[in-house]
């Protein structure tokens, strides 16, 4: 069973600054500011989204509508950066929070996993969706300043912001008449490495 998850806070700094965008795109005026930064938000929303992935620091929420009977709970959006709470709703309907000393967590796999304790076991949860809730951060560098954060992105994941970034400023539409737009597979190569497949 995979976990729904949802942004709870969005991230604490975009991949790219504003001023690495603009000397990409060969921008010299402040006139288009706003779009480049939306433009930045907009690409780095859809890499996350392909890659599963996670580039700067980040709050999610999974939910689960109950514990996983192989005793793995997955994380999606890596890599993982600490693990905020662990609640559940037990067979009377109280949310409870675990007891982080009770569990095991795999930061180094992707997806990232949660573990019952060696000799114990998922307690039993009311019959309810949702019924299980990990709040996360995940991203490349927890805290820092936002040129450490950006420097820890990997560069392909750059590289490849940059070229979205500018096909989207170049197209502002999303449909052109008479221009035959190629897609060029060496873009999606540069970030196959970084794919999380579950």
């Amino acid at each position: 069973m995979d976990p729904l998850v949802r942004r709870v806070a969005p991230a604490t700094n975009l991949p790219i600054s504003l001023d690495d965008a603009k000397r990409h795109l060969r921008v010299e005026h402040n006139d288009e500011d706003a779009l480049i930064l939306a433009l930045v938000a907009v690409a780095t929303a859809e890499l996350e989204t392909v890659l599963g992935r996670t580039l700067c620091e980040t709050t999610w929420q999974a939910s689960l509508d109950a514990f996983p009977q192989d005793d793995a709970l997955f994380l999606p959006m890596v890599p993982l950066l600490t693990l905020d709470a662990l609640a559940h709703y037990d067979e009377t309907g109280l949310l409870t929070m675990f007891d982080m000393n009770a569990i095991i967590v795999d930061a180094v796999s992707e997806p990232a996993r949660i573990l019952p304790a060696p000799g114990t076991t998922w307690p039993a949860t009311q019959a309810r969706p949702n019924a299980v809730l990990v709040t996360y951060k995940a991203g490349y560098k927890l805290g820092g300043s936002t040129a450490e954060q950006q420097a820890a992105v990997p560069p392909e994941a750059v590289a490849w912001l940059k070229l979205r970034i500018g096909a989207l400023y170049t197209h502002r539409e999303s449909w052109t008449v008479g221009d035959k737009l190629n897609d060029n597979p060496f873009i999606d190569r540069l970030i196959d490495g970084l794919r999380v497949y579950a």
